[in-house]
């Protein structure tokens, strides 16, 4: 019954932050940032209706901060444009996205091949690499966007390069140490 209840809750979330978010670029006449939403959105709508449904029994917490990790991105940050009034936001997200997608993408790799007799240290170094690589993989496609786009540029220097890199680092150990305790 919980987890119904905490289905019932994120999708509903998502639906509403990203239903006003496409409503109110088409009404801006901003129609790559409605189509950008509008994948984002059926993506993380198809997770959570297959995820429920054909039970990955993925821990609710985990989902929930992916959810969270969304809306952060799509409405906190491009939105309300928190990602240039803010100097700590954007560290802040990949921190808490590195931790959020290297747990969610731990525990898909442990439903399709559920690891059997693993130590901890295992367990933490695996999910602390999936988030750096997964911290990798949203640094590239912040420079292939910034490569296509010249209004609107994701990354600003190096440095903040470097730091998103790091903040992605501490956001898998803490997902490694969070592991630890969740799947073991």
């Amino acid at each position: 019954m919980f987890h119904q209840i905490i289905f019932i809750l994120n999708v509903a979330i998502i639906s509403m932050s990203q239903i006003f978010l496409m409503f109110k670029y088409l009404q801006q006449k901003k129609t790559s940032k409605f189509t950008g939403d509008l994948i984002i959105y059926c993506v993380i709508l198809s997770f959570l209706l297959y995820e429920h449904y054909f039970k990955l029994n993925i821990p609710d917490f985990i989902l929930t901060c992916s959810v969270i990790t969304v809306i952060g991105h799509t409405f906190v940050g491009s939105y309300l444009n928190i990602y240039y009034k803010s100097n700590y936001f954007d560290r802040y997200l990949h921190l808490f996205g590195s931790f959020s997608f290297s747990l969610l993408a731990f525990s898909i790799i442990n439903y399709i091949t559920p690891l059997v007799n693993v130590s901890w240290i295992y367990t933490f170094l695996f999910v602390m690499t999936l988030g750096i690589s997964i911290g990798v993989f949203f640094e590239i496609i912040e420079f292939v966007h910034d490569c296509f786009s010249k209004k609107i540029m994701c990354q600003h220097g190096l440095a903040d390069t470097d730091f998103d890199m790091i903040f992605n680092v501490f956001g898998s150990f803490i997902a490694g140490v969070v592991s630890i305790t969740i799947f073991l």
